[in-house]
């Protein structure tokens, strides 16, 4: 039998030539320095690669009047949690399905209806059945603010008897049982089951345009912006 040699090996019937050891070290030493750049490069490229590959096309359909919406001027909007689409305009309230708008308006020969078909504002009070929304809050330009019934779809007015920028809500907020109502001449508390208003904030001249914000902070804060600042009603009270 021959003797097999380092740089041969034998294979069921003929011979298969490697490389000899030295040529192996040649390599190693010439070509491997060359290729981690590119290999280094390469893995550069991936994270551009994964960007590119996130990017995508967005695609925006107008949901106009050939669906219903009774006016183009949109000032507010909600999504309750059945996934319904409430949309305040000018020209009244909408209810949007996916599919079609339906149209709430005030109309002066039904007490029922909305106290005003200019909506400045939506809040939605949660807390319904199987965590569905109790109600919708409306506020509106001139007529202060309403709640509609989820359930049922009556509507409750309530009244303000101050001054006409007391009725011109700019924003609302349902927290913690009491409904917070930013108006152009301030900031005050309604408690919905006697109707009784609480002056939180009172503005030094009437906001114009109607440019405000509520929201409940993790503490149990309420966060007020408006044209005179920003201010946090704590939980106690105290401004």
């Amino acid at each position: 039998m021959p003797a097999v040699h380092c740089c041969d090996t034998h294979l069921q019937g003929g011979s298969v030539r490697v490389p000899h050891l030295s040529a192996l070290a040649r390599f190693r030493r010439w070509a491997l320095p060359a290729l981690v750049p590119l290999a280094l490069a390469s893995l550069a490229l991936l994270p551009m690669a994964a960007a590119h590959a996130q990017v995508r096309d967005y695609y925006f359909q107008r949901l106009g009047a050939e669906r219903g919406l009774a006016q183009s001027t949109v000032t507010a909007m909600a999504q309750d949690a059945q996934g319904f689409v409430w949309v305040g305009t000018q020209g009244g309230l909408h209810r949007y399905d996916g599919q079609r708008y339906q149209v709430f308006r005030h109309d002066p020969h039904d007490p029922d209806s909305l106290p005003d078909s200019h909506v400045t504002a939506l809040a939605l009070e949660p807390g319904g059945a199987d965590g569905a929304d109790r109600a919708l809050w409306i506020g509106s330009y001139a007529q202060y603010v309403a709640r509609l019934d989820l359930a049922s779809g009556r509507v409750r007015r309530f009244d303000s008897p101050g001054a006409a920028g007391d009725r011109r809500i700019a924003a609302l907020l349902v927290h913690a049982g009491k409904v917070w109502i930013g108006t152009a001449s301030g900031l005050e508390v309604l408690d919905p089951k006697s109707g009784g208003r609480t002056v939180i904030l009172q503005l030094p001249s009437p906001s114009t345009p109607l440019r405000q914000a509520l929201r409940a902070g993790a503490d149990g804060a309420v966060w007020f912006a408006s044209a005179a600042g920003l201010h946090r009603i704590g939980p106690r009270g105290g401004i």
